[in-house]
């Protein structure tokens, strides 16, 4: 086993710790991946605020695949929309989810209506950027913690 799936398998199986994470991040840094290090230590400070991390990623170059070993919670959550933004989120989340037309836009009517894994982190993430506007109020969340 390598150092660094050494240190997933510690955050894998404690997910609740900040502890295993923060030593990844260091472990990061001296292996010059500072994006990857600061992402972390980013998030974490964000979520001891109780603040959730938004648009984070999207000005870094991620390896979607690492930030879901990571944080292997997340979710899109849609609070509200504009009424003319409707069809234009039952499309994405149908794209997402594989439900049906009626299905997708009942959900969708629901708000806040939550998405989240198994969808791979780097559509749910398109997803959010493509939503992200004026009409639109979305967030995507990083959970490590269960909740």
């Amino acid at each position: 086993m390598t150092d660094e799936e050494s240190f997933l398998a510690a955050i894998k199986a404690a997910p609740a710790d900040d502890a295993p994470r923060l030593v990844y991040a260091d472990w990061l840094d001296e292996q010059g991946r500072q994006d990857y290090a600061a992402f972390i230590r980013i998030e974490e400070r964000l979520r001891n605020e109780k603040r959730w991390v938004a648009r984070i990623g999207s000005d870094i170059d991620l390896d979607w695949l690492w930030v879901a070993r990571v944080y292997p919670n997340y979710r899109l959550i849609l609070n509200k929309f504009e009424n003319e933004k409707f069809f234009g989120i039952v499309f994405w989340f149908r794209k997402l989810t594989g439900m049906g037309i009626h299905e997708t836009m009942d959900f969708v009517r629901t708000s806040p209506c939550v998405i989240s894994a198994p969808v791979p982190i780097d559509q749910l993430f398109s997803v959010y950027q493509e939503l992200n506007g004026p009409g639109v109020e979305v967030e995507f969340q990083f959970v490590p913690r269960s909740s």
